[in-house]
């Protein structure tokens, strides 16, 4: 009975080594920013660099704040771009839930990419002419490389259904 136990438990472990955990990202917003997008959105308006003080748009320290936070999250969201998973490890199960988790992941970072906050941190920095931390911010995220894995995932949503083994849609073909 022990050996048993221990048997499955060793098993759980090698099943928990082999799945790999997708980081959560979450962009860092500069509290000016959060401020004049909130503000303008409280007003029904689009938020625009109109609505930062323009003292701000000319201060070397935000714009080298807002540069710094470009960065950080050009290396958060590499974390989970350049993940890659040993295919000769794990079950086909295992595999699925990776490329799903993933895509989920990537969805995520694009849609905080899309936000307002972003689009106005990338708009004061191109008013700065911070061109550096704007024109390669895609490319260097890998981003678009990496949202390619959606072609894989439509196989896994179509191809691996019929694969998997649905005990009620069994029938005894015996009788």
């Amino acid at each position: 009975m022990t050996k048993k136990k221990f048997a499955e438990l060793e098993l759980s472990l090698l099943h928990l080594q082999q799945n790999v955990e997708i980081p959560e990202t979450h962009l860092i917003i500069h509290p000016v920013i959060q401020k004049a997008v909130e503000q303008a959105q409280s007003k029904g308006a689009r938020p625009s660099i109109n609505d930062i003080p323009p003292k701000l748009l000319s201060d070397s320290t935000f714009l080298n704040t807002l540069h710094s936070h470009v960065n950080q999250w050009i290396k958060s969201i590499q974390a989970v771009t350049k993940l890659s998973r040993d295919v000769s490890s794990g079950t086909a199960s295992q595999e699925v839930n990776f490329w799903l988790s993933l895509e989920r992941a990537l969805e995520g970072i694009e849609a905080q990419l899309r936000s307002e906050d972003v689009l106005m941190i990338m708009d004061c920095l191109r008013n700065a002419k911070r061109y550096h931390a704007t024109v390669s911010f895609i490319a260097d995220t890998g981003l678009k490389e990496a949202t390619d894995v959606g072609v894989f995932n439509v196989f896994t949503r179509t191809g691996f259904r019929e694969l998997t083994f649905d005990p009620p849609q069994c029938t005894n073909t015996t009788s």
